[in-house]
């Protein structure tokens, strides 16, 4: 129940499942059930053919008793929805309930429909709702029409909303209510550097921020440089990016930063190689930089694809500076020439001493090219002196690696 509610599509209503129904329930279970509110609040529809999510939306709307909803819509085709000529009756119950959602997901739909709902959805009824997240992600992969760009910030700026999750070709910037985003989540569309730092300067109460991130600017052979922009309400962020970040962190103050996740956008290496050369810093002394600016210490620190601008010495220089003795999570891939002995030496506590990353829980890299006994040397000492990791995940460099090396 817990991992549904946390996750409305993992319950969908398609023409492949199975329902099971229960018939012989005594009275006790039955009252205990209708009587429970939680049961009937989590909605996950998708497009039908006649009434069929209309009648029993409306059960389970009546059964949650006035409290909160949490709706999930999906049109996705390969998950069991229909591609066209559906009933729209999900969405009109969505926007006809819209002042008792409190989350609501729209999950790859398409022009028609979106445009059908947020334009169904008055200003005055949206005012009127709890609804706290809002998400959208989309089939078409063109800019939103006007309608649809018109109507959107009746649901967009709802006064509770804090966080939105938005998925399409194009950055709708001027739709979103700035000032009371605590979590902005983007994918598909390509912000540029002046873009996220904007959207940062934006959002004052901003916590949460992930985006796909477009290489620089060049003008007359030169990148170009923004002035420094600094954010103290900034937790976490997650970028996926087509290039080198030198600038934008150059820029980016974020002394309260606890997760760092970098990921090169994954046509990076086939499409355009000579960006992937210089992912993820060309200067990979800006990424310390950086850090060294944190003041509460970094928690998580994720770097997919290490690319060859970051070698062991600069995850060597990560690990033993100040604002990475927080770490709980560390997971580095394709670290430029492997990740030899040094890196779990350092990580191998000694009586008397404290460690580095004493906290660290997760810890996954590839490309290790150890001599034997290393690793496990580290993961002994750290457990006997309370040191723990509760998951590790290490990959080999075997074409680099002797017999005697592989066992380790």
């Amino acid at each position: 129940m817990d991992y549904e509610a946390n996750d409305l599509s993992r319950a969908l209503l398609t023409s492949n499942a199975t329902p099971l129904v229960i018939t012989r329930v005594c009275m006790l279970w039955q009252q205990i059930a209708l009587r429970t509110p939680f049961l009937w609040a989590h909605l996950s529809m998708g497009p039908c053919r006649g009434r069929t999510h209309y009648r029993l939306a409306h059960l389970f709307i009546e059964r949650a008793m006035g409290h909160d909803l949490y709706v999930h819509y999906d049109e996705d085709v390969q998950r069991g929805s229909l591609s066209s000529e559906h009933c729209p009756c999900a969405l009109d119950i969505i926007s006809q309930n819209i002042e008792q959602i409190k989350t609501l997901e729209l999950v790859m739909i398409s022009e028609e429909s979106l445009a059908r709902f947020v334009t169904s959805v008055s200003r005055a009824a949206a005012s009127r709702s709890p609804l706290t997240r809002f998400e959208v992600s989309t089939q078409f992969d063109y800019p939103a029409s006007t309608t649809i760009l018109r109507a959107l910030p009746n649901i967009c700026n709802a006064p509770n909303v804090r966080d939105i999750r938005w998925s399409g070709a194009v950055f709708p910037e001027d739709v979103f209510p700035w000032q009371q985003i605590v979590c902005l989540r983007l994918s598909e569309c390509l912000l540029s550097p002046r873009q996220v730092l904007r959207s940062i300067v934006n959002a004052p109460a901003l916590r949460d921020f992930s985006a796909c991130v477009t290489e620089a600017e060049v003008r007359n052979d030169r990148l170009v440089r923004y002035a420094a922009v600094h954010t103290e309400t900034l937790k976490s962020l997650a970028l996926d990016c087509d290039g080198a970040l030198d600038v934008l962190f150059h820029s980016l103050h974020v002394p309260r930063l606890r997760s760092l996740q970098l990921r090169p956008l994954p046509y990076l290496s086939t499409w355009a190689p000579h960006k992937a050369a210089d992912w993820p810093f060309r200067d990979i002394n800006v990424l310390h930089i950086f850090l060294s600016r944190l003041q509460d210490g970094l928690e998580h620190f994720l770097l997919f694809d290490g690319g060859s601008t970051f070698d062991e010495r600069a995850l060597l220089r990560i690990i033993e500076m100040p604002q990475a003795s927080t770490l709980i999570d560390l997971h580095v891939s394709q670290v430029s020439g492997g990740v030899g002995d040094a890196v779990f030496v350092k990580l191998t506590p000694r009586r008397g001493a404290v460690p580095l990353l004493p906290h660290l829980e997760r810890l996954s890299m590839c490309a290790c090219a150890t001599s034997l006994n290393t690793i496990s040397r580290m993961l002994n000492a750290r457990r006997l002196l309370d040191y723990p990791l509760s998951e590790i995940a290490l990959g080999h460099a075997l074409g680099n690696l002797s017999p005697l090396d592989y066992r380790s």
